[in-house]
Formats: C-alpha cells, structure tokens, sequence
C-alpha cells in the first residue's frame, strides 16, 4: 500500500512537472511568457510538502529545466533573462517555504501521533453523523481495553460499545454543549461481553469530530469496594469486641465494689485500688479504639466550615464563652469525622481553659496552602506539653483526643500544631494543603 502511494505522488509531481514546463515551451513559442510561469508553482508545492527534504533541490532542478526551455524557444533578450532567472530565484524560495511548513507540520502531526499511538489511556478519533458517533480510529490501548483488535473498531456506532445506550446521549450532549467533557463515568461492554466501568473525557476537533479518552478502573473500583467492605466488617468486629470487654470490665468493677467491705488483710484495698486503675486503663484504651473505628470508613468530603463548626458549638454548653467563626467561604476536603476535630477543639477551650471567656476561628492563607486557626483567651498550654499533647504514651490513663484528631486530620494531608504562649491562650493550627481547601 506504501508502494502503491508513492507511485501515486512521483506520478503526480512528474506529470505536473512535465505538463507545465510543456505549456510553457508552448506559450514561449507563442509569444506569451508572463502568466504561464506560475503553472511550475504546482509541482514544486507538491514536491515539496511530499518531500519536504527535497524540495528545494527539486525546485532548482525545475527552475534549471524553465531556463533551458526559455533558451530552447529563442533568444529571450535581456530583459527576458533577467526575468526567468528571477523566477527561478522565486521557484527556490516557496520550495524552501512550503518544505520548511511541511516538516514543521509533519514534527507537529508526529508528537500528536505518539500520543494517540502510546498513550496508556484508550483514544478514539470519533465522527459524529447527526447525534450518533462513530469510531474512526483507535490506538493499541483502546482496543486492548474493548477486546478487540484495532480493524474491528473502524466505522463502529460508539452506541454498540454502552450497557447502557442511553447514556451516550447524555454524553454527547455535554460535548456538544460545552466543547469537551471530563470524567464521565459510564459502563461499557467489551467485545467478550464482559462489563467495564470506565472513565471517559472528550474534545471537539474540527468537522464535527472529537477526541475521546477512556480509563478503565474496573479493577481499581472492584478492590476499592472490597476494602471498604472489609473496612465494614472490620469494624462491626471491633465494636462487638469493644462492647464484650466493656461490659466484662463494667462487671468487674461491680465485683470489686462488692468485695470492699471484706477486705479483711492491710494490703486489700491498695490491692483493689490498683486493680481499678488496671480496668481504668483498659476502659481508655477500648474509648481509643472507639475513635479510630469510622475513622477513613467512608470516602473524604467537602466540609463548611463555617455550618459544621457552628453545628459542634451548638451541641456543646459554652456557658460564658463567645465562640465566634470567621470562616465564611471556606470548604476543607476531610475525613466525615473531621467535624470531631472541631467538636474537640473547642469542648478542650470551654472545659480545660481556665479563664476562657472567648474562642475566635479564623483563617490565613500561606505560601503552601492555608491555616485554620482555633484561638481562645484562657491559660494556654506550657512549652514543655505542646509536642506532647498529640502522641500516643503507653500507659497514660487519661484519653488520647489530640492524638486522634492529628490521625483523622491526616486522612487528607492535614497537619495540626499548638502555637499559642502560656499564660495568654492556647493556640490550635490546622494546617490544609491546597488540595484540601477552597474558598467559594
């Protein structure tokens, strides 16, 4: 076929060739030597934008090849070999011209072609005829993806390839209302029959053509399900296990209580005391565990700010305390219990701040994204507990807040810090990276 087409090309260029340097001897012979001079303006565009590499050679061999014939007609005078040699200068410079478009657009043509040929994602050319596409070309992965080889996709209704046929209607339609469409979500049926969930994006070219990408995350969508019910009964398992231990330490205690009275030996009672703390410590650690279960158990969210912080005040006493959030646009892309976080923050402010008469919520944007700000007027936090108040200690009894909220808040790459001075009011820094914000 590659054989076949460059016949075809050398057939063309030399038969123009040979035509208009014959008219041109014709019409030298007749007299006439100003218009038909632009009839070689044919066979060296063609040559050149065919064999771009050749054509300006080829444009100095017809220019030589006009100047013999101009001779070979007759003495043209001065005046007339001034202008044949001034024509064949022409002739050299659009050869130059169009070769250098050509390469330039055949570099261009190459680059897009590689990433239609390697591209991981599945790319059609498609054709739209009326509201029905039809698939044009398709590169290697395409294919791969459908099943099918690349042959027996070409003038294929894309319809054929929906589950459901319906949906590239509305496919369609966003294309042709917006130009382009991203992330589309659909089901698609490949030559086995076997069903795909992939996501389509696609452009508008000239001629009533575009572009369309397809992702399959068939694979990637079926491991995400089973995690997340792995997830589900990890922690229907870990709560029944937490109520057991509950209610066996519950039981425990009551036993303990009983056996008070009759603890007839001195060491008795610090013996019960210290059997006490043990069932306090496993108390905080089941409470821990508690925190952590729905932790990452459903796909992060966009938050506002604002309503979910008011929500948690609202769920709280402030008493004597003005809680004021001066968060007004501001949406954070979290965990669904980073409104945990928010609850923790400020039940912390009301119940272990002292003096605290006033909480404010604000925000700053920084060079790497932005910073939530929970402030309070009470007695802070000393220098020497800020790094501690967010670790986990072994065998601490009281419970582990901070420490879960920095796990929750790094769900989605958030980071959390205390930066106030003792003595003037804690200070609580949420810091989000871009990816986790938006103002609206």
């Amino acid at each position: 076929m590659a054989f076949r087409d460059t016949k075809t090309w050398l057939f063309l260029i030399l038969g123009t060739s040979i035509l208009a340097l014959g008219i041109n001897f014709i019409g030298l012979l007749a007299g006439i030597a100003s218009v038909l001079p632009n009839l070689l303006y044919f066979p060296i565009v063609i040559a050149a934008y065919r064999y771009p590499g050749k054509g300006v050679y080829f444009a100095v061999c017809l220019g030589l090849a006009y100047l013999l014939i101009v001779f070979s007609a007759g003495a043209p005078g001065i005046g007339g070999m001034v202008s044949a040699v001034a024509r064949v200068f022409v002739f050299v410079a659009i050869g130059g011209v169009v070769s250098w478009l050509s390469i330039s657009l055949k570099k261009e043509e190459e680059r897009y072609r590689g990433l239609f040929d390697h591209s991981e994602a599945g790319s059609f050319l498609t054709r739209l005829e009326g509201q029905e596409p039809f698939i044009e070309e398709v590169n290697f992965r395409g294919g791969e993806i459908l099943g099918y080889r690349i042959g027996e996709l070409h003038e294929k209704p894309m319809r054929t390839l929906w589950l459901d046929p319906g949906k590239i209607d509305q496919f369609v339609s966003v294309i042709q209302k917006n130009g382009a469409c991203y992330s589309f979500a659909s089901h698609l049926v490949r030559k086995d029959g076997t069903i795909i969930e992939v996501f389509l994006s696609a452009g508008t070219i000239p001629d009533r053509r575009f572009i369309v990408t397809l992702v399959d995350v068939t694979d990637w969508k079926n491991a995400y399900d089973g995690l997340r019910q792995a997830n589900r009964e990890l922690n229907l398992l870990s709560g029944i296990l937490r109520d057991d231990l509950l209610s066996v330490t519950a039981r425990t205690k009551e036993f303990l209580d009983r056996g008070k009275p009759a603890g007839a030996s001195p060491g008795m009672p610090d013996l019960i005391a210290e059997v006490e703390r043990s069932l306090s410590y496993i108390r905080c650690r089941l409470e821990l565990t508690k925190g952590y279960q729905d932790m990452g158990a459903e796909e992060p969210v966009w938050h506002r700010a604002r309503k979910e912080i008011l929500a948690e005040v609202s769920r709280l006493d402030p008493k004597n305390v003005s809680v004021r959030v001066w968060v007004e646009r501001l949406e954070i892309y979290g965990d669904h219990m980073v409104r945990n976080v928010f609850y923790h923050l400020i039940d912390n402010a009301i119940r272990h701040g002292g003096k605290t008469t006033e909480i404010v919520v604000t925000y700053r944007l920084t060079g790497n994204g932005l910073d939530l700000v929970f402030e309070d007027n009470g007695t802070g936090i000393p220098e020497r507990d800020k790094a501690l108040i967010f670790t986990y200690e072994p065998g601490r009894l009281p419970g582990h807040g901070l420490f879960i909220d920095r796990q929750i808040l790094g769900v989605t790459g958030m980071t959390i810090e205390e930066t106030g001075v003792f003595g003037a009011g804690a200070r609580f820094e949420i810091h989000i990276p871009r990816t986790a914000f938006r103002i609206l």
